[in-house]
C-alpha cells in the first residue's frame, strides 16, 4: 500500500483493490500560518514624494524623470503600471540618465517645474533585506510580487530558463521566496524548463507546504517522466498531513497509467470515491484514461 496507513484512524473497505485490502480514511486538512509578510512594506507614494529613474539631463539643471505609478485600467477592473514623466530640478547638476532619484515638492520653480530632485536614502541591508526594486519605482511591495509571478509564468510558456533564473534571484532578494503561490510559481518554471533539481530544491526550502505546493513538486517530475518519484511523493504528502485535492488526484491517476501500474491506480480509485472525488469530472476522465490504457 502506497497510501499512509495511520493508527487509530477508523479503516474502509474498498472494492478497488484485489483481495479486499484494507485502506484508512487520509487525515483532515492541516491549516497552515499564513506567511509572515516581509519587513517594511512600501505603499503608493503620495505627490509629495516620488522616486523614478532619470530618462533625461540638460546642462541648465533640469531632469525629465519617469515615474511608474499604479492606476486603475481604463476597460478592465484591475491596476495596471503606469508611466509619467516629471520635470525636475536639479540644483547641482549631478544627476545624469539612468540615476534613480527621489522627487520633492516645493514651491514652483519655472512654469513646468514644481519638483526638486535629491538623492534616494540608502537603506541599511543588514536592518532591511527587502530588495529596494519595488520602492525605486513607487509601488506597493505585493503589487511588486504579483508582477514577478506574472513574468515567471511567462518565461515557463517559453521555456525562458534564464530570464526565469533572473526573476527567482530577484525574488530571492524579497524574501518572498518561502510563499507558497510565489514559490510554486518558481517550480512551475524550472520543471517545465526542464531544471528538475533546481524546482526541488526550491521545494525543499520552504518549510510549512499546502496542497498548491505538493501539486506543483508532483506535477513537475510526472512532467519531466519521474512516474514513480511522484506517486512516492504524493505517498509522502499524505503522511505530512495534507489532504490531496481533485488537482492532486489527476496528477498521480495519469502517472500511474503512464506507468502502466493498476494496483495503484486502482488504490487512488478507491480514494477518490471515498472522500468524495468519484463525481469530480476531471477525476472521471483520468480514471478512465488509466483503465482504456491498462486494457489496451
Amino acid at each position: 500500500m502506497w497510501l499512509l496507513q495511520l493508527p487509530s484512524i477508523p479503516k474502509f473497505s474498498t472494492p478497488f483493490l484485489h483481495g479486499g485490502g484494507i485502506l484508512r480514511s487520509a487525515p483532515t486538512a492541516t491549516t497552515f500560518p499564513a506567511p509572515s509578510a516581509p519587513c517594511s512594506m512600501p505603499t503608493i507614494r503620495a505627490m509629495k514624494s516620488m522616486q523614478g529613474k532619470v530618462v533625461c539631463a540638460t546642462s541648465d539643471k533640469t531632469l525629465a524623470v519617469e515615474v511608474v505609478r499604479l492606476a486603475p485600467h481604463p476597460k478592465y477592473k484591475r491596476r495596471v503600471r503606469k508611466k509619467k514623466k516629471y520635470q525636475a530640478h536639479d540644483p547641482d547638476n549631478q544627476f545624469k540618465v539612468g540615476d534613480i532619484v527621489q522627487l520633492l515638492k516645493s514651491r514652483p520653480i519655472s512654469k513646468t517645474k514644481t519638483f526638486v530632485a535629491v538623492s534616494v536614502p540608502k537603506k541599511d541591508s543588514t536592518n532591511n533585506p527587502v530588495d529596494d526594486s519595488a520602492s525605486d519605482i513607487g509601488i506597493p511591495l505585493e503589487s511588486f510580487i504579483n508582477l514577478q509571478n506574472f513574468a515567471l509564468k511567462a518565461c515557463s510558456a517559453l521555456f525562458a530558463i534564464g530570464e526565469g533564473r533572473g526573476i527567482h534571484e530577484c525574488v530571492i532578494r524579497t524574501g518572498w521566496e518561502r510563499n507558497f503561490f510565489v514559490g510554486a510559481t518558481v517550480i512551475d518554471m524550472y520543471a517545465k524548463c526542464g531544471c528538475l533539481i533546481e524546482a526541488r530544491h526550491v521545494f525543499n526550502k520552504i518549510v510549512v507546504r499546502d496542497a498548491v505546493l505538493w501539486n506543483s513538486i508532483l506535477a513537475a517530475y510526472a512532467w519531466n517522466g519521474h512516474l514513480d518519484e511522484s506517486l512516492a511523493l504524493c505517498r509522502y504528502m499524505v503522511v505530512t498531513g495534507v489532504r490531496p485535492t481533485e488537482a492532486t488526484l489527476v496528477i498521480v491517476i495519469s502517472s500511474s497509467a503512464d506507468i502502466a501500474c493498476l494496483p495503484h491506480g486502482k488504490e487512488i480509485h478507491g480514494f477518490a470515491w471515498r472522500h468524495g472525488f468519484h463525481s469530480n469530472d476531471k477525476v472521471k476522465t483520468a480514471l478512465i484514461d488509466m483503465y482504456a490504457k491498462w486494457v489496451l
